[in-house]
């Protein structure tokens, strides 16, 4: 576990583990989409797609 917040654009999550995700809204404007997004990887053998699978996963 972090002390403190870090900055990112992505991280992976392996089955089973949990991230907290805390997004800063304050740069968007009122009625923009944001999307968090479910990239397709190249490590084997992690959860259900073999390679990955790109999706998204909620909008705000």
């Amino acid at each position: 576990m972090k002390d403190a917040a870090v900055q990112a654009t992505s991280f992976y999550v392996s089955p089973g583990e949990r991230v907290d995700i805390l997004i800063n809204f304050s740069s968007y404007s009122i009625g923009q989409s944001v999307t968090l997004k479910s990239q397709a990887f190249s490590a084997p053998g992690m959860g259900t797609y073999r390679q990955g699978h790109r999706a998204g996963l909620t909008s705000f």
